[in-house]
């Protein structure tokens, strides 16, 4: 994801993304925030942000992409634990089904054998530039 577009995401939710630190205890995603993670998941990300901040006190403690789908850890006051994770499952879920390139409806593919979610434009392009 660019800079630009992880800010969008740090301004509109510093409660719930917090900004990257290199500190001692720092989180994952204090440390690398959306690293490997496509600009295309954006209104994902928005999406679940804005849910999670309306819930209040839940803070993201990684974002990762694996097996092509949108993983996302949180931690928070345990009685909103529960909400927060289908929050998160319901955002891995549309990932499934959105590239994570361009944003484009998408579906997941193993081309040489790493799992993306991506569209059939972002998959032609991307399996282009891979060494032969």
């Amino acid at each position: 994801m660019t800079p630009e577009l992880e800010s969008q995401l740090y301004k509109l939710y510093p409660q719930v993304f917090p900004p990257r630190s290199e500190a001692q205890g720092a989180s994952a995603f204090q440390r690398y925030g959306f690293t490997g993670i496509g600009g295309g998941w954006l209104d994902v990300l928005r999406e679940m942000g804005r849910k999670l901040d309306d819930l209040g006190g839940i803070v993201v403690e990684e974002v990762k992409q694996k097996f092509g789908i949108l993983r996302v850890y949180v931690s928070g006051p345990v009685e909103k634990m529960n909400l927060a994770r289908t929050i998160t499952a319901e955002a891995a879920t549309k990932s499934e089904r959105v590239c994570e390139d361009c944003g484009a409806q998408g579906r997941q593919c193993a081309p040489h054998g790493y799992v993306r979610t991506m569209c059939e434009s972002c998959l032609s392009a991307w399996a282009r530039s891979l060494p032969r």
